[in-house]
């Protein structure tokens, strides 16, 4: 009886996708910016890992917080072979799933990528962050990449979102620059 009973309480106890999703939560409030990310890069492989060893289905806010914490580490392969893989569990991307992607891809100065990946979004009819849209700007606008930049302000104005004093300073700056 003792055995039958220690066998149901195993199945009881396993960590449900919501178990899964709090501890990816947590662990991403410790990732601020590199160097201290990479700390915390192995409790998320590992907890990866261990969703897939248990067969745990996830849903699309697991996913993303899954993305989210590769991006903040900058481990941009790993993130972009998540957001890829969100077909196969039956999940499309949303607007978090691209955010957190083109923010990682500004961040690592992947910008060509970042703007795929921003045009994907705006083709898909998804709305990006006030952030993104200010990532965006200031990542094309520093690599004098200023049409573009100007495109993307464009686009965030006809969406009923303003830039901040630091983005327009920065797409200024870099315009005198160029002359």
């Amino acid at each position: 009886m003792q055995q039958r009973r220690g066998s149901s309480n195993t199945q009881v106890c396993r960590p449900s996708i919501e178990t899964y999703s709090m501890l990816l939560a947590v662990v991403l409030r410790r990732i601020s910016k590199p160097p201290v990310s990479y700390v915390y890069l192995h409790s998320v492989r590992s907890l990866v890992r261990q969703m897939k060893s248990s067969s745990m289905i996830s849903d699309t806010f697991a996913l993303n917080l899954i993305i989210k914490a590769y991006a903040r580490c900058l481990e941009m392969e790993e993130a972009i072979q998540v957001f890829r893989e969100m077909g196969l569990y039956g999940y499309e991307p949303n607007e978090y799933s691209y955010s957190y992607i083109v923010q990682g891809l500004c961040q690592n100065g992947w910008l060509e990528k970042a703007m795929n990946y921003f045009k994907e979004m705006r083709s898909k009819a998804l709305l990006p962050t006030t952030t993104i849209y200010m990532a965006m700007i200031c990542s094309l606008s520093l690599e004098r990449l200023l049409e573009a930049a100007i495109e993307v302000v464009y686009d965030m104005l006809e969406n009923c979102k303003a830039p901040d004093i630091l983005t327009y300073r920065t797409l200024l700056e870099e315009m005198c620059r160029e002359g």
